[in-house]
């Protein structure tokens, strides 16, 4: 009787944070823990939030604290030495990873074990493109060689990203033939449309008549501040409100630009808040922007990508979306659910028109726009989907 592949997925990210990794990891987990706990054994750093996400079904090593160096060493020692016990209780056909900085425990335990490894998400390019700080590029001159070596070995690997294939292709070796892209998902239970109404007055929102939404990092790199600077762009006789979910470097700063462009009782600093929570939040706005944007050069050339978690997340909800016009966005015109962002000359002007546009369309139009963006949410980002997706494509590397 054939029976099916036995997976040990294993990630270093702390999945109880409520940060991009974290939640990304935590709704991968938990689909593999749900749907899948037959082909895959999740091992997992114990969790410096147990009370934010713990499973019993996770096979768990000893937390690093945050990388902590002293508790980092502790950890990958525990973490080779379970794979192992786990392997010979009941051998693993794969052994898949989610890189981190210096792959030693993957090298060590693909050699260890001979049993292929794949990759999941594979990225980097904030780390290997010299945009990091000058002790994290000094760990990287060391750490290329390990990470370049564990992708020479991988059967296959996933990026979210469609500029990262041929970066990746091009700085590590990898053939197009083992790179699949799969992008960032939402979990769609979770997000999803509501009653606006409703959600605006639980929130104390309910004064405005129309909210431009976001939710993110506060930090001009995000070009959060071209969003406030818009609000003083758009013509309306609506009661036009900007909401900002999220904490960053520069909240102070965007609150002072509020103040001086005297739009400051039109932008609501939300706050950090809990991933269980964002939902509510979003279901009060009538258009998601995210403006988030990695000019990667690759060769000799500058190619832009954008793989916000945040844009599959607003469709879930129903949103119609403004996100720069880039690569991994064009299927949001060409879909109709939302507008982009010309990137370059004068990107407020081209930002204020994207967003005024969907202003101006009657309710009844950016209605339909909303089904069309939960229907293609549930379609191509959903998380149940899309682990699907790449439980299939570790089959396949095996059988190939």
């Amino acid at each position: 009787m054939h029976r099916n592949a036995r997976f040990a997925y294993i990630a270093e990210v702390d999945i109880s944070i409520d940060d991009g990794p974290g939640i990304n990891e935590r709704e991968f987990v938990h689909e593999l823990l749900t749907n899948h706990p037959d082909e895959v054994v999740c091992v997992l750093p114990y969790p410096a939030s147990p009370s934010g996400y713990h499973d019993d079904r996770i096979a768990y090593v000893t937390g690093h604290r945050r990388r902590n160096p002293l508790y980092y060493l502790i950890y990958n020692i525990a973490l080779f030495f379970k794979v192992i016990k786990l392997h010979r209780q009941h051998p693993f056909d794969a052994l898949v990873f989610r890189l981190n900085l210096i792959p030693l425990v993957p090298l060590l335990l693909y050699y260890t074990l001979r049993v292929p490894i794949i990759l999941k998400t594979l990225a980097g390019y904030t780390t290997f493109s010299g945009l990091a700080g000058e002790k994290q590029r000094n760990i990287t001159r060391l750490a290329y060689p390990l990470y370049k070596l564990s992708i020479s070995k991988a059967r296959v690997a996933d990026t979210v990203s469609i500029p990262y294939i041929e970066w990746l292709e091009k700085n590590f070796g990898i053939t197009r033939e083992r790179i699949v892209l799969i992008p960032n998902g939402a979990n769609t239970n979770l997000f999803m449309p509501g009653d606006k109404t409703e959600y605006k007055r639980r929130l104390g929102l309910e004064n405005f008549d129309f909210i431009i939404g976001y939710v993110g990092a506060l930090a001009t790199l995000r070009h959060v501040d071209l969003l406030i600077k818009t609000l003083k762009e758009l013509k309306t006789d609506k009661k036009l409100g900007l909401v900002l979910v999220g904490k960053g470097p520069d909240g102070e700063l965007l609150q002072n630009l509020a103040e001086e462009l005297r739009v400051g009782d039109r932008v609501v600093f939300a706050g950090f808040r809990p991933y269980q929570d964002v939902p509510d939040l979003m279901k009060t706005f009538d258009v998601a922007v995210d403006l988030t944007r990695v000019s990667m050069k690759i060769g000799e050339k500058s190619v832009d990508a954008s793989y916000s978690q945040k844009i599959p997340q607003y469709l879930a909800c129903g949103l119609a979306v403004v996100a720069w016009d880039v690569t991994d966005n064009r299927f949001i015109e060409s879909v109709g659910i939302g507008r982009l962002v010309k990137p370059g000359g004068d990107d407020l002007k081209n930002l204020s028109e994207a967003i005024q546009h969907l202003l101006d369309l009657p309710d009844a139009e950016r209605i339909d726009m909303g089904k069309r963006a939960r229907e293609h949410a549930e379609a191509k980002f959903s998380v149940h989907n899309l682990t699907s997706e790449r439980i299939n494509v570790w089959r396949a590397s095996l059988r190939a």
